[in-house]
């Protein structure tokens, strides 16, 4: 057996294994794993659950919608979607029926080869995310350059539509940012 102390608005504010002065007695399991959700009224213990997890009681026992613990959450939801971003913009673009590799180092060599131009040299066998080569031209560089254009024009695009699908939810901690993206490497 469980006592629960309760405090002005009803609310069970401790639990104690053991009765002292003032406890009431706790005998259901529910109610001792989620006293949180529950008030005590006309001597017993109802249901009263949060509306949602961005819900805190009041001064008077009653919920509101808390928009602190909401903004918090759509913060932590929009780091999680810029860790997605930043992820899959290291992670492979599609080009000349090929997988390039799109961390910065490689990036700043397509720029380099692309800067090469007609100055490049013929002997140039690139390395693909597959293992496999290709011989480089100054008109490979340049659709490297603009599939890496497209893919990071793309990849910014939807993690912004995704921010503001999930600014715009009721329920930003649940919402579901994994739709939509480019492929790459390996999806």
């Amino acid at each position: 057996m469980m006592y629960a102390q309760i405090n002005v608005l009803n609310r069970i504010i401790l639990l104690h294994n053991e009765q002292t002065g003032g406890l009431v007695p706790v005998d259901n399991l529910d109610v001792i794993q989620s006293p949180q959700n529950y008030q005590f009224a006309d001597g017993d213990f109802n249901l009263d659950v949060a509306p949602s997890e961005y819900h805190s009681l009041d001064a008077n026992g009653n919920w509101y919608l808390n928009n602190d613990v909401l903004q918090q959450a759509k913060e932590a939801i929009w780091l999680d979607i810029k860790q997605r971003r930043d992820s899959r913009l290291n992670s492979g673009f599609a080009c000349a029926s090929k997988w390039w590799h799109s961390d910065n180092e490689s990036r700043i060599k397509y720029l380099g080869l692309l800067m090469l131009g007609a100055n490049m040299p013929t002997t140039i066998n690139w390395k693909t995310m597959d293992g496999s080569f290709v011989q480089m031209t100054p008109t490979l560089a340049g659709q490297l350059f603009n599939a890496a254009a497209t893919f990071d024009t793309t990849t910014f695009t939807i993690a912004e539509q995704h921010k503001s699908a999930m600014q715009a939810s009721s329920d930003p901690i649940h919402y579901d940012f994994s739709a939509n993206w480019p492929l790459i490497f390996g999806e």
